[in-house]
């Protein structure tokens, strides 16, 4: 299944846990591996890989690097495109215009 701009894909990320903010020498940083979901705005091909920059409600709509093979494409309804989106920075909105208008378009039929 191909993954085109404004396709939502879900991913593992790993986060770091709460304990990291007393991190000290010597102690091991611990992580937790999550799903996410997120909004595929571009898509680069670099050093014989393809990658994707996807938009992602836990960092306001800032970007995750994903590789195409860690990223599966997620079939949902329109209303779910706009809650997510809806959770963006206003910046993302003046940077992804027309993403943005084709997601509204797509909605609206």
């Amino acid at each position: 299944m191909t993954i085109n701009i404004g396709d939502v894909v879900e991913f593992y990320m790993e986060i770091p846990s709460e304990t990291n903010r007393l991190f000290r020498e010597g102690y091991l940083k611990q992580y937790y591996t999550i799903k996410e979901t997120g909004i595929v705005v571009l898509i680069s091909n670099e050093y014989k890989s393809t990658n994707l920059s996807v938009s992602i409600k836990r960092y306001g709509g800032d970007y995750k690097i994903v590789k195409i093979n860690d990223a599966i494409k997620k079939k949902i309804p329109i209303e779910y495109k706009l809650s997510l989106i809806s959770n963006f920075r206003p910046w993302w909105f003046n940077y992804h215009k027309n993403l943005f208008q084709s997601i509204i378009v797509e909605a609206l039929n």
